[in-house]
């Protein structure tokens, strides 16, 4: 029997994955009463095929029995719940669907292949990883200036989209031992990562930097083995 709270919304996540740490931070940041439920991605319950036919988190179940499904749109739900996760204006909200449709076409596909990717690639993604963030920082400067969040003073769904695929291309470097990313002439990046990393709700999201590497090892070792 799938295990859910009947009386709040019931969050399905991973500590190691970051589309779970999306909807764990946006729920958080919304302040949303919810239940905890992890999901072991290596060996999902039987019953989490009722929550989510494809068993992929993070997944929510409302009280009235509705499941929602995609970090993106988790993340939407939040926002729809508090809107102080959305940013203000109509200009605004532009950028930010913009530069998430960046981060999806081109800082998504560098977390895959620097966390499970070919280890001949990583040199290469390492590189590329350099350029993103080079790009993010100048996305920064023309949508905020002197600002630390993407927009205003306060957190918005730009961030949450963000923040965790941020902490893969440091995480991947470092494990790698491949030389650290280049931040010089980088301060309003830099600003952003460093207060985004000390929020609250992103330490909730995992356990630790190290589990995180671990889990993805043991995941690239079975597709390696299934080649």
């Amino acid at each position: 029997m799938a295990q859910f709270n009947p009386d709040k919304p019931t969050l399905y996540s991973s500590r190691i994955c970051p589309f779970a740490q999306r909807a764990v931070i946006a729920m958080t940041e919304a302040g949303i009463d919810y239940e905890d439920v992890f999901v072991d991605l290596f060996n999902k319950p039987d019953w989490y095929s009722q929550i989510h036919p494809q068993g992929l988190v993070p997944a929510v179940r409302l009280p009235g029995g509705k499941a929602l499904t995609e970090s993106q749109f988790i993340v939407y739900y939040a926002a729809d719940v508090n809107e102080k996760l959305y940013p203000k204006t109509p200009v605004e909200r532009y950028d930010t669907r913009q530069l998430m449709d960046y981060i999806d076409k081109k800082v998504m596909p560098n977390y895959y292949k620097i966390m499970i990717g070919p280890v001949e690639e990583v040199v290469s993604v390492r590189e590329d990883m350099q350029i993103r963030i080079r790009e993010l920082n100048e996305k920064l400067l023309e949508i905020n200036p002197n600002g630390i969040y993407v927009h205003g003073d306060s957190l918005t769904i730009a961030d949450i989209y963000l923040l965790p695929l941020v902490q893969r291309y440091y995480l991947g470097v470092r494990k790698h031992s491949l030389p650290a990313l280049d931040e010089t002439g980088l301060e309003r990046f830099v600003k952003w990562k460093k207060t985004l990393f000390e929020l609250p709700s992103f330490k909730k999201s995992f356990d630790s930097e190290d589990d995180i590497w671990t889990a993805l090892s043991n995941l690239k070792k079975r597709l390696d083995a299934q080649k």
